[in-house]
């Protein structure tokens, strides 16, 4: 049940970041395409927290395009405290995996941030330290019982899944050919969004719907893991991305655009 809730949170929360870019008809396509994505929809009903882990980091994004239409300083500072409190939430829900959202998002964030003031920037930091108290928490405990193993295990576990699997180049080849298996069948509006978000020439669009997906299969391509889940943050922003593209065709009249959408 837990997983189902986050599932339509996130989806919720995607829609009104597409609502947010563009317009009410890509966001309700968004809506349909991620839950037409079959890594998702398989991931929604299991009990894990992948569902949550994703919601969070999306809040994290949907607070970010707030602050830019926000005019009142002390409500900006909110939206700041929550882009750092859900930024970092998820590392006590799933530990260091939460660096690969925030390296495919830095050039997002940086945008975003470069304007701030010293001030602005002091809420961010607050609500990461918020946010960063769960996982303190459980660690001093974990020290407690382990000792300093409690440091170790966890960075050995990293190590053993990312870095040193049998097949060095495992990843290379499972990443991509996996994102395109579980992707289907809005993957085939992935070319023509792209063209469609650069031809906005929005620097929101480009970075968190092209550059950020493109990072973060780029990264698990390096490592040697094979894990479906890693991938799973990369899906949200994939289908967003499909989703300018079936829009374009749907106002595209060519025989070309109809017969693509039809097979869709």
């Amino acid at each position: 049940l837990p997983s189902y809730i986050f599932s339509i949170s996130s989806i919720f929360v995607l829609f009104k970041i597409v609502e947010i870019l563009s317009n009410l008809q890509i966001a309700l396509i968004s809506v349909i395409t991620l839950s037409s994505s079959y890594l998702w929809f398989s991931y929604s009903n299991y009990c894990s927290p992948d569902t949550l882990y994703i919601f969070l980091n999306l809040l994290g994004i949907y607070n970010l395009l707030n602050i830019d239409k926000c005019l009142n300083e002390e409500v900006k500072n909110k939206y700041l405290f929550l882009i750092g409190l859900f930024f970092s939430l998820p590392f006590f829900v799933r530990s260091y995996m939460q660096l690969l959202p925030l390296l495919s998002l830095s050039p997002f964030i940086f945008l975003k941030i470069n304007k701030l003031s010293i001030k602005n920037i002091k809420y961010i930091i607050m609500g990461i330290t918020v946010g960063l108290i769960p996982l303190l928490i459980y660690v001093l405990i974990s020290f407690k019982a382990y000792g300093i193993e409690s440091f170790i295990k966890p960075y050995e576990l990293l190590h053993l899944k990312v870095l040193n699997e049998s097949n060095i180049f495992e990843g290379f080849i499972f990443y991509p050919r996996n994102l395109i298996l579980f992707t289907l069948p809005f993957c085939i509006f992935m070319i023509n969004g792209t063209k469609f978000i650069l031809r906005r020439t929005s620097k929101d669009l480009i970075l968190l719907f092209i550059c950020a997906p493109l990072i973060n299969i780029f990264v698990l391509m390096l490592s040697a893991s094979n894990y479906s889940h890693y991938s799973l943050f990369a899906i949200p922003l994939l289908a967003s991305n499909a989703s300018f593209g079936i829009y374009d065709c749907y106002k595209n009249n060519s025989s070309t655009s109809k017969l693509t959408l039809r097979i869709f």
